[in-house]
């Protein structure tokens, strides 16, 4: 069974708690954020980092492959 779950908002104060609980759960994260080179050293390095943006359709397949 996949277990992947695209979080949205992964670098901001909730996501990166929503994040780290599931992680914790045993799922795989997909870590949306706009863009890759703002990712902070302190989230949860075993995350899949993607690039996604509501307003760019173009990230969506990359992002929600496998989720």
């Amino acid at each position: 069974m996949n277990r992947s779950i695209l979080v949205t908002g992964a670098t901001g104060n909730v996501g990166r708690e929503v994040v780290r609980l599931l992680y914790d759960e045993g799922y795989h994260i997909k870590a949306a954020v706009r863009n890759l080179k703002n990712i902070d050293d302190a989230l949860t390095p075993q995350v899949e980092y993607v690039v996604f943006d509501f307003q760019q359709q173009n990230t969506f397949i990359d992002a929600l492959q496998g989720v």
